[in-house]
């Protein structure tokens, strides 16, 4: 079992949606070709600090660079070694962090590197002064420049070859040049379509001669529709690699002649070993060692040898390459002794190895998403982050005066053991036994006992607790024995549980597919179950909602992820949505609906937000810009978390809005990152997710906000141990 550590492991990643994490030099592309500096060198062999100020990169790296004697940087931050302006961007030139003018507006996912020249691409809109950037911009050392008007999406892929730059991601269209879908070429003045462009988005982007390789989730390109995961831009038409792939492509690197492919497949051109990682040589497809045992997300070549960085914990069998591994040509080694988090970029020259991603232990010590490896040990930018929790929340529950806590951490405001959960009681933290062996993603209390649902296989040394547990508030249950899957969801309903998750066997029950009923002594399936998993649970009355990833609610094909069960049987609600449902929020006689859609029932409008009032959909105040993944009602507000900027044309909503039933309200300046799980207690709003700032201040993962007064300054409130 891999614990997740972000939401697009626990929530996109098993969807037909390609999930965030950019890799590589250019998010996914081949590693920088330039020379590794001396100044990026440690005096002796190990992990280098890059930085001694107080704190070091405040959130995850999604990408690197490195271009003469300077490392650039992007990712989800908003501080590097305490530089203002350090957004999104930041550069290390071996001594200190320096700033790119003010930085951009919104994460970067991809950096290229020309001359002096960097390109940077992601989601922003602005990049410094330049306020129509949109997703692409380069910054020529002293300012900011726009590639004319950018893009109408992500970009996810950045690569140069001679003076042209490369772009891939999830737009349709370049600088108004028709065609571009997903892919698109710069020629220092204007946009150029690739053919007809692909079929949907890339990921990564490679040059090998006067080729172009392209990897992402398309499975046409250019009207070939044999180019299965990966294709080959000629200059003129495209050309499908090899029989494709059965999944997703997130990494390219070229080695000489051969060029490395990492991803989500499990099969490269017919080779059922080439398991996330694979090798063509321009004929035909070899696996690598055996492979890895879960997706790889970048790579980067250094000589003779190849690092793979991803998700995974065993490459080619050796059970301590967690999360970082290195071919030799013949065999897989372990990188020190790994990491605690995946790695989502690296760019390496020699023996100096450059990584990001979102960890924040290395070779046994504390390392924040940022190191570099030469020799034989890890070194981290220097401090660590502020804040009470070490990773993300995921879920959040009140019960009387207590909070509890969950989510990916193993620590809490310096308490031993509050491994995945912890409980909050308004002055200090404290741990629940001895924690569980894994993820927490649902929480849900019924008296005095509180469950808790996720991704692992142990809660406090209590066997048979396989993804849910009961906490008496002394010590762990098992609930049968447990299920075969992570849960998602937990809903109380009487003397019921509901469990929702990504499971097909409840306590040995194998008709119990992604739904099931606890009863206090053995389990139940539900009315036949649902054909994909289930991410949101939500009672009202005698109903019980469910959202989730499925289209099918027990042989009802019209149930389109979202279905209400009476009890008896299964009910589509309104003719469905066009996406997945993360959140579900009863209010009266209303059900709100948060995730993945962009319409509710034939409403175009509904965008990431809906409203059922038992009989037909309402949009909520023109919507989000993006996904929505909790919901919490208080009174007559809701509070909306999730991956947005924008509520309803309301800007600063980062992460986090209110809606009091006619407009859009943002609570403090927002969060640095998504928001994955809500509750309110009190006088407070609490958040948790993926973040490093709130309000402008230092809050790792886990904010609280003031509800008093619609009208009064909102502040947040640090949880740490007083």
């Amino acid at each position: 079992m891999i614990p997740v550590r972000l939401i697009a492991a626990t929530l996109i990643l098993m969807m037909a949606v390609a999930p965030l994490p950019p890799v590589g030099a250019a998010e996914g592309g081949s590693p920088a070709a330039h020379p590794s500096p001396a100044a990026l060198l440690p005096a002796s062999g190990g992990w280098a600090p890059l930085g001694t100020a107080p704190s070091p990169l405040n959130a995850p790296v999604r990408a690197l660079a490195i271009a003469g004697s300077d490392l650039y940087v992007g990712g989800n931050f908003v501080n590097a070694g305490g530089v203002d302006g350090a957004v999104g961007i930041a550069r290390w030139d071996g001594q200190q962090w320096h700033s790119l003018g003010r930085g951009v507006s919104a994460p970067v996912f991809a950096l290229a590197v020309r001359g002096t020249d960097v390109y940077v691409g992601g989601v922003f809109a602005r990049a410094g002064d330049v306020l129509d950037a949109n997703g692409i911009a380069r910054w020529d050392g002293a300012r900011w420049h726009p590639l004319g008007s950018g893009v109408n999406d992500e970009v996810r892929a950045l690569a140069v070859a001679g003076s042209d730059l490369y772009i891939g991601g999830r737009f349709t269209n370049a600088g108004g040049s028709g065609g571009t879908r997903s892919v698109a070429r710069w020629d220092g003045q204007q946009w150029h379509p690739l053919g007809s462009g692909l079929n949907g988005p890339v990921f990564a982007l490679a040059v090998a001669g006067s080729d172009l390789y392209v990897g992402g989730f398309f499975t046409d390109a250019g009207g070939r529709p044999d180019a299965d995961y990966l294709a080959r831009w000629d200059g003129q038409q495209w050309h499908p690699v090899g029989g494709g792939l059965t999944s997703s492509v997130f990494a390219l690197a070229v080695a000489g002649s051969d060029l490395y492919v990492g991803g989500f497949f499990t099969d490269a051109g017919g080779r059922p070993d080439a398991d996330y990682l694979a090798r063509w040589d321009g004929q035909q497809w070899h696996p690598v060692g055996g492979g890895l045992n879960k997706p790889v997300f970048a790579l980067a070549v250094a000589g003779s040898d190849l690092y793979a960085g991803g998700f995974f914990t065993d490459a080619g069998g050796l059970p301590d390459a967690d999360y970082l591994a290195r071919w030799d040509g013949q065999q897989w080694h372990p990188v020190g002794s790994g990491l605690n988090g995946p790695v989502f970029a690296l760019a390496a020259d020699g023996a100096d190895l450059a990584v990001g991603g979102d960890f924040t232990n290395a070779d046994g010590d504390a390392r924040i998403y940022l190191l570099r490896r030469t020799g034989a040990a890890f070194v981290s930018p220097g401090g660590a982050a502020a804040g009470a929790l070490n990773a993300p929340v995921f879920a959040l529950a009140v019960a009387g005066s207590d909070l509890y806590v969950g989510g990916d951490f193993t620590g809490a405001g310096g308490v031993r053991n509050a491994n995945g959960i912890a409980r909050w009681d308004g002055a200090r933290w404290h741990a629940l036994g001895g924690g569980l062996t894994g993820s927490v993603f649902t929480l849900a209390v019924a008296g005095s006992d509180l469950y808790v649902g996720g991704d692992f296989v142990n809660a406090g040394g209590s066997g048979g607790t396989r993804s849910v547990a009961r906490w008496d508030g002394q010590q762990w249950h098992p609930l049968g024995s447990g299920l075969n899957g992570p849960v998602f969801a937990l809903a109380v309903a009487g003397s019921d549980l509901y469990v929702g998750g990504f499971f097909t066997d409840a306590g040995g029950r194998p008709d119990a597919d992604y739904l099931a009923r606890w009863d206090g002594q053995q389990w139940h399936p539900v009315g036949g179950g649902l054909t994909g998993p289930v991410r949101a649970l939500a009672v009202a009355g005698s109903d019980l909602y469910v959202g989730g990833d499925f289209t099918d609610a027990g042989g009802r094909p019209d149930a389109d992820y979202l279905a209400r069960w009476d009890g008896q049987q299964w009910h589509p609600v309104g003719g469905g949505l066009t996406g997945s449902v993360f959140a579900l929020a009863v209010a009266g006689s209303d059900l709100y609906v948060g995730g993945f859609f962009t319409d509710a029932g034939g409403r175009p409008d509904a965008d990431y937000l809906a409203r059922w009032d038992g009989q037909q959909w309402h949009p909520v105040g023109g919507g989000l810009n993006g996904p929505v993944f909790a919901l919490a009602v208080a009174g007559s507000d809701l509070y909306v978390g999730g991956r947005f900027t924008n509520a309803g044309g309301v800007r600063n909503a980062n992460g986090i809005a209110r809606w009091d039933g006619a407009r859009w309200h943002a609570p403090g300046g927002g969060l640095t990152g998504p928001v994955f799980a809500l509750a309110v207690r009190g006088t407070e709003a609490y958040a948790g997710g993926n973040f490093f700032t709130a309000g402008g201040d230092p809050r790792a993962n886990f904010a609280a906000v003031s509800r008093a007064g619609a009208g009064a300054t909102q502040v947040y409130l640090p949880l740490i141990t007083r």
